[in-house]
């Protein structure tokens, strides 16, 4: 590429023999730009760079905090659609040009992507592998134990809704990252199949229906049954959330050794929505409640288009463009844009929607453990009781519910309550503080490490 007047380039060259080109079926490393963005101004261009990871792209390349990012293989960074749509066209080890300006003119560097680097977890292996889905690849990440010898008992974790990645190759103190750290410790493999369009995955997770997202955590279910490491009659699912309504559809499939849900429901999905909107509009009087669940309603399970639906009812239009819109997407603007809600496809919530979760729990012969955080406006505590019912009625002393004091729907600890408003186990938990009890955080890792141990130890 010539450079243009006023610019400056800079080329960072590949060492000699580094190039390496993957197997033509092998999943390709997804680039490590290493730049921690923000949106600027309204009268600049292109994102400031927060930070610089080092090793990164970005910190080969020379880009410096306090600079702005102009553009990204020639496409202008001119909204948050185009950095991720310039982002998703890059590729591990192929040349990448970055444009950015500081104080003076801006600037041109290019040079090789680099590759995401694996996670690491104290006693583990990291292992990358994928799996194929009408036709896209998705990324499956195992750890393995590294000192267990023969096969082990594995927990395939399955995320909640969000297109986000489930990897965290930088670190990090998320949920997933800390249960799998101390399974991991406890001689448990695991596996995470990152969605198609995240991560490493081919595709288009903002296009993708819940059928689709359904058969790649089947397909990574069953590649997990068949690795050599792992013991097939001790395979367990842990679903977070959304993760916990595709639970119970993979176990009705294929044989699981136990199934442990936290934040979920066993509701329909139009039901779970209205259920979280009342919890987090405290200021939501009756009127509006009733309009809410006329618009949802509408959407979800009557299948009605937003443009048919706003065309007769344009109050609902604006209903929707002021309650939804600061949703789970950040490029969700309001009012169901493009057949659109939570970033996802209409469709995707019109196929959950009809499915009878209740039945299909009903059904299952398996261990069951139904977790819920005492903090968490999403799911209510009912919700995750109600799952834990169902199982028992059918099978007697199968299932189990357990409210964990103080954390939230993604496992946080929340900021604690007066004590007037604390429950009982609440409070039970503050007056042991400072005396070796465990800390709210970690009792979602205790409480299901112990609990896939013991039953790895029992019989059916």
């Amino acid at each position: 590429m010539r450079a243009q007047p006023g610019i400056r380039e800079r080329v960072t060259r590949r060492p000699a023999g580094s190039e390496r080109r993957p197997a033509d079926d092998e999943l390709p490393r997804r680039p490590f730009l290493g730049l921690e963005l923000a949106s600027p101004g309204e009268a600049e261009e292109g994102f400031l760079i927060r930070r610089v990871f080092a090793g990164s792209t970005g910190a080969v390349l020379g880009a410096r905090a306090g600079e702005r990012l102009l553009a990204l293989d020639g496409l202008r960074l001119v909204d948050q659609g185009a950095l991720r749509a310039a982002a998703h066209r890059l590729r591990a080890g192929a040349e990448v040009e970055l444009m950015l300006v500081g104080t003076g003119e801006p600037r041109r560097v290019r040079g090789p992507a680099r590759a995401l680097p694996r996670e690491r977890f104290a006693g583990a292996e990291v292992l990358l592998d994928q799996v194929s889905v009408a036709g896209r690849r998705q990324r499956l990440i195992y750890t393995r134990p590294s000192a267990s010898r023969g096969p082990r008992p594995a927990v395939l974790l399955l995320q909640g809704l969000a297109c986000r990645s489930c990897e965290s190759p930088l670190g990090g103190d998320g949920m997933f990252t800390r249960l799998i750290a101390g399974w991991s410790a406890a001689g448990l493999a695991t596996l995470r199949v990152e969605k198609p369009g995240v991560g490493d995955s081919e595709g288009r997770c903002e296009d993708v229906d819940f059928t689709r997202e359904l058969a790649g955590y089947r397909a990574g279910l069953e590649h997990l049954r068949a690795r050599s490491f792992v013991d097939p009659a001790r395979v367990f699912l842990f679903g977070h959330s959304l993760g916990g309504m595709v639970a119970p559809l993979l176990a009705a499939r294929a044989p699981v050794r136990g199934v442990a849900v936290y934040g979920s429901s066993s509701r329909r999905w139009l039901e779970c929505e209205l259920g979280a909107y009342r919890r987090q509009r405290d200021d939501a009087d009756a009127t509006r409640l009733a309009r809410v669940e006329e618009l949802l309603r509408a959407l979800y399970r009557e299948g009605v288009s937003p443009a048919r639906l706003f065309a007769a009812r344009p109050e609902l239009r604006s209903l929707g463009e002021r309650e939804f819109s600061s949703d789970f997407s950040s490029d969700f603007s309001g009012g169901f844009p493009g057949d659109r809600a939570h970033g996802r496809p209409l469709r995707f919530f019109r196929q959950l929607d009809r499915v009878a979760l209740a039945a299909t729990w009903a059904e299952l012969d398996v261990h069951v453990l139904a977790l819920h955080g005492a903090r968490d406006r999403v799911c209510s505590a009912q919700e995750s009781a109600e799952i834990a019912a169902i199982v028992n009625t059918a099978r007697p002393g199968r299932a189990r519910h357990l409210e964990l004091p103080e954390l939230d729907h993604v496992g946080a600890h929340a900021l604690t309550p007066a004590p007037s408003a604390m429950s009982e186990g609440d409070r039970a938990l503050e007056s042991r503080r400072g005396h070796g009890s465990i800390s709210p955080r970690a009792l979602l890792l205790t409480t299901t490490r112990e609990w896939f141990l013991r039953l790895c130890k029992m019989g059916d």
